[in-house]
């Protein structure tokens, strides 16, 4: 897996939760492209998170989880979707509305990415 190293002091915000990894915190990357994922460590090569590229004004991308066992891939994004659906299904039955936030990305998992429902159209912004 790619390799994003901070620069000496910036892991804080990370270890509390910060979800957007800000470009100026990198020192080092491993060739980083739109799409890939990769581990950020400090500069003494410990684990902080794993993430992914999804360039956006002041940020390389997002964490998508701060467990260095969690594998990336469809059955991780499967629970991330079928939670936030779940907490969201009462909206399916309120009168009054038909549009509503199915995804609301770091909120739900997915730093950049939301899923809006308006009247069973979908409208997926990442």
């Amino acid at each position: 897996m790619k390799i994003a190293t901070l620069n000496k002091g910036k892991e804080t915000k990370y270890f509390n939760g910060y979800p957007l990894i800000e470009e100026e915190d990198i020192y080092s990357q491993d060739h980083l492209k739109e799409g890939d994922i990769f581990q950020i460590v400090t500069d003494k090569s410990q684990y902080v998170a794993t993430a992914y590229v999804g360039r956006q004004h002041k940020g390389l991308g997002w964490v998508l989880t701060y467990d260095k066992a969690q594998q990336i891939n469809t059955a991780f994004f499967v629970k991330l979707f079928n939670t936030a659906l779940a907490e969201r299904d009462y909206y399916f039955n309120i009168d009054g509305t038909n549009a509503f936030r199915l995804f609301n990305a770091e909120g739900d998992g997915v730093g950049g990415l939301t899923i809006d429902n308006y009247d069973g159209h979908l409208l997926i912004q990442w």
